[in-house]
């Protein structure tokens, strides 16, 4: 039977609707003024925010309400409606869930239904109706095509994608920790390379033709006679004093020939501009990087905003190809920091 705009199943198995094999109850918003955090009531799962990464994690109670409408228990699957529309986890406790959240409950073989509905989550995205958020409706989701294996077979399915997603689990971890061991290696290359050790060898075969000290002079004396936007044209007291080798256990000492320096000293720094009402796109929308378009592989050039910039202040923040972007402020912790070179035109 392909009734339902599906193909061909193996013999036993049937088309049918989500909502003929499952009780799908759908959230509802308590009254704002129940919500609290100190723990009155039930939690209270309101979207994604709650939810884990993977699809089968537990979401985690972060806020609660005393006036629970529309509930979820133990082993029910939630399927994001609204916004993330799709996206899956398994309650591990009973909860009050917000509009944006539905609970389906199987009535057998709940952990095939569950398998199946968060393979669909592109198919549910493309029926979402909405022009800010997308969403489906209770109807939809009822009416989600499953394909229905008999009973033994379900079992047989579930045993082999939850042998098949553990080998997944494992590899993943295993390449993370080879992740961790790359960076750390990484990072020792580099330790090696500012502090003298890598190059250690060339050192000692050959002789510079120019020290450090010599060279930071003649930056200094460039960057004083071509003026600087910041300055005026004079360079800062801390762009010409000398800058002391730091303190602590951890500090290097430098091969013969080297010198301390800072930032100040060999680059120009510009602060990227706040984002605020006043440079919504207007007259000049301009596309911007922000610390989200700083990833570990590189620029993700992909998802850029707009902010108004004039033209004086457009050649300001202007990037150019080479220069170094650093995120200084962000609402993730791991991403401050985090440098990039701009390598576009």
């Amino acid at each position: 039977d392909t009734k339902h705009g599906q193909s061909a199943l193996p013999d036993g198995w049937c088309w049918t609707q989500l909502g003929d094999v499952a009780d799908v109850y759908m959230g509802n918003s308590p009254r704002g003024a129940s919500y609290n955090r100190e723990g009155r009531g039930l939690p209270l799962l309101n979207g994604p925010t709650e939810f884990g990464p993977r699809p089968f994690d537990h979401p985690k109670a972060v806020q609660y309400t005393s006036d629970p409408t529309r509930l979820c228990e133990p082993g029910d699957l939630l399927v994001c409606v609204r916004g993330s529309t799709g996206r899956t986890n398994i309650a591990s406790f009973q909860a009050a869930i917000g509009r944006d959240i539905a609970a389906v409950r199987c009535r057998e073989c709940q952990p095939y239904i569950n398998h199946y509905v968060a393979s669909q989550a592109t198919r549910l995205r493309s029926i979402g109706t909405g022009s800010t958020l997308s969403g489906i409706s209770l109807g939809q989701l009822r009416a989600l095509s499953v394909p229905l294996p008999p009973i033994s077979d379900q079992l047989h399915i579930v045993t082999a994608i939850e042998e098949a997603l553990a080998e997944i689990d494992a590899g993943t971890d295993a390449l993370e920790r080879a992740r961790a061991g790359l960076d750390e290696l990484r990072a020792s290359v580099l330790r090696d390379a500012v502090t003298g050790k890598l190059t250690e060898p060339v050192r000692q075969a050959s002789t510079a033709p120019e020290s450090a000290r010599e060279f930071l002079a003649r930056v200094l004396a460039r960057r004083d006679s071509i003026g600087s936007s910041a300055t005026g044209g004079h360079a800062n007291l801390s762009e010409t004093e000398e800058v002391r080798r730091p303190v602590g256990p951890n500090a290097p000492t430098l091969p013969e020939g080297w010198v301390w320096t800072n930032f100040a000293q060999l680059c120009e720094i510009q602060l990227g501009r706040q984002k605020s009402p006043a440079n919504r796109p207007n007259r000049y929308p301009t596309k911007y990087i922000r610390a989200a378009n700083i990833t570990d592989v590189g620029l993700d050039l992909s998802d850029l905003l707009e902010m108004d910039f004039e033209p004086a202040d457009r050649e300001r923040f202007r990037l150019r190809p080479g220069d170094l972007i650093v995120a200084e402020a962000s609402g993730s912790p791991e991403k401050v920091g985090k440098p990039k070179t701009f390598a576009s035109s």
